[in-house]
């Protein structure tokens, strides 16, 4: 199978997100593969130009996430007050039993190391049917 070749960086990711923080180009994505253990973590890439990107691997403090097993994806930031917010999606459940869910985490730097907030999900269970 061909996959497409990605036009900014190396790599097949999805659920791309951009942000413009401290004077560069920021882009958070999902580490797409058929093997899940490869979505264990979510890579940001950034550029102060658009040309040039610079690749920040496993951006996610996975420790203080020890429910994690399964997929981390659709990450999703947001700067307040010098600090930086990246909420994702977690372990893909299917039912409210389920651990998993949608997940915060929290960094000084847009490039992290993305910290955990609450020592649990953030939302863990489906509300109107999602």
């Amino acid at each position: 199978m061909n996959l497409p070749t990605n036009p900014i960086v190396p790599g097949f990711y999805a659920d791309p997100e951009a942000r413009f923080y401290e004077g560069k180009y920021w882009i958070y994505a999902t580490c797409s593969a058929t093997d899940y253990t490869r979505q264990l973590n979510i890579d940001a890439f950034s550029s102060a130009d658009l040309i040039h990107w610079e690749k920040h691997e496993g951006v996610i403090a996975m420790a203080d996430f020890p429910w994690i097993w399964r997929a981390v994806w659709a990450p999703t930031i947001i700067e307040k007050g010098g600090r930086y917010f990246l909420v994702f999606a977690s372990n893909d459940i299917q039912k409210d039993d389920e651990v998993g869910g949608l997940e915060i985490a929290v960094s000084d730097s847009p490039a992290g190391p993305f910290r955990g907030v609450v020592g649990q999900p953030m939302i863990d269970r489906f509300i109107g049917g999602a």
